[in-house]
């Protein structure tokens, strides 16, 4: 239960010297009951093979605290045997692992509060991460997209190549493929339209490692848009077919001599067609007649049988 050999290395991290450690002990620093790392020992010994990687967190002399990574194996030493400890301090890797987890976190709590559809395609197109949102608009569980390749499973086979090669576009860094429209299925064969806002991601030495995509359902909107196209269009249609019907009907009274108007009971307002102007001969343009000045045209002797 004594250390025979410490490097270098062991005494850079403890900041101690090699007299200090080999006086220390394996019991000593780690802080442990000699009889509970006996107990640990014999179990490295009985099962072959290198025990491990094992967690800690161990003070520091300044207050502070490292974690280090312990690996152990037992080797013969005559009729005994021997422990050897390869420890690495793995303070900055935790650091770095708990940032991505939170940074993870808060992308996932912001994604997942959005009505926007999040996904993440890995280099060979599969999904490895979908927010609640998509879950929810496509009818899918989630165990059963990640992993899976995404053209295969959400995308109408119609539309497969030109999705496809939207995706190795990104992967390609293409500027024109960051902004897409396509429809998506759902799980029960719905086809729902997405406009998606792509980027690239990359590895922390610049490698691409996928694309991650956000995409609004503008689904009912095109609908919307395309019923209002529709309805614009017939409207258009009916004004053409009455100005249509004016003309024919301008035309008629014109040849026949017989003109028309149109008066409003309940506003007393009146309508003379261009007919009724030439015979009256007054200007449509400048003339704007009313019940009241079209009584004061009609002669006197059958101002009354009008007015009845």
């Amino acid at each position: 239960m004594r250390y025979l050999h410490v490097n270098n290395a062991a005494c850079r991290m403890r900041k101690q010297t090699r007299e200090e450690l080999l006086a220390l002990g394996p019991a000593g620093l780690l802080s442990i009951p000699e009889e509970e790392l006996a107990r640990t020992y014999d179990l490295i010994i009985a099962g072959g093979q290198p025990a491990g990687p094992v967690e800690m967190l161990r003070p520091r002399d300044d207050g502070s605290h490292a974690w280090i990574e312990l690996r152990r194996h037992a080797q013969r030493a005559g009729k005994g045997w021997q422990i050897v400890s390869i420890a690495r301090d793995i303070t900055e890797r935790k650091k770095i692992a708990d940032e991505l987890l939170e940074s993870d976190r808060r992308f996932s709590d912001m994604m997942g509060n959005v009505d926007l559809v999040s996904i993440v395609i890995d280099m060979v197109g599969r999904i490895i991460y979908c927010n609640d949102y998509f879950l929810a608009l496509t009818g899918w569980r989630r165990e059963e997209l990640i992993g899976k390749k995404f053209v295969d499973l959400i995308i109408p086979p119609d539309l497969a190549e030109e999705v496809r090669a939207v995706h190795l576009a990104m992967l390609a860094d293409f500027p024109a493929a960051r902004h897409h429209e396509n429809e998506i299925l759902t799980r029960a064969g719905e086809r729902r339209l997405i406009r998606w806002n792509n980027t690239t991601l990359r590895s922390p030495s610049g490698a691409v490692t996928g694309t991650a995509s956000i995409g609004e359902d503008i689904t009912e909107r095109m609908q919307a848009e395309n019923a209002l196209r529709t309805s614009e269009l017939h409207q258009r249609h009916l004004v053409e077919q009455l100005e249509e019907e004016r003309s024919r009907l301008v035309i008629a009274q014109r040849v026949a001599k017989i003109g028309s108007w149109e008066t409003d009971l309940v506003t007393m307002s009146v309508i003379w067609s261009e007919e009724t102007h030439r015979i009256h001969e007054t200007d449509p343009a400048t003339f704007h007649p009313t019940h009241e000045i079209f009584l004061m045209i009609v002669h006197p002797d059958d101002r009354t049988m009008v007015k009845e």
